[in-house]
Parts: C-alpha cells; sequence; structure tokens
C-alpha cells in the first residue's frame, strides 16, 4: 500500500506538511483490501 504510492515520494514528504494533509485523507481504495477487519482497527487508532 505505501509503498505503491509512497516510495522515494513518501521520503520527500516526510519532512513536508503535505504528509499530515494526506495522512488525515479518507484510507485509498487500494488500501480496503489489503487491510484486514482487525488492521482497519488498528489503522483507525493510528490515524
Amino acid at each position: 500500500g505505501t509503498v505503491g504510492l509512497g516510495g522515494a515520494g513518501n521520503l520527500h514528504l516526510s519532512s513536508s506538511p503535505g504528509r499530515r494533509a494526506r495522512n488525515l485523507q479518507p484510507v485509498p481504495l487500494h488500501y480496503l483490501p489489503a487491510w484486514s477487519t482487525g488492521e482497519t482497527a488498528t489503522k483507525r487508532l493510528f490515524l
């Protein structure tokens, strides 16, 4: 998930406020099949 969208982009976004804005956005559709029910709950706690 993160590697597909992020990768090098994630590295330069980590020092930018844009990273927080992206994190606050709803989970992308490609994340849904990747996360199980329990993992989704964990992700919500992380966000």
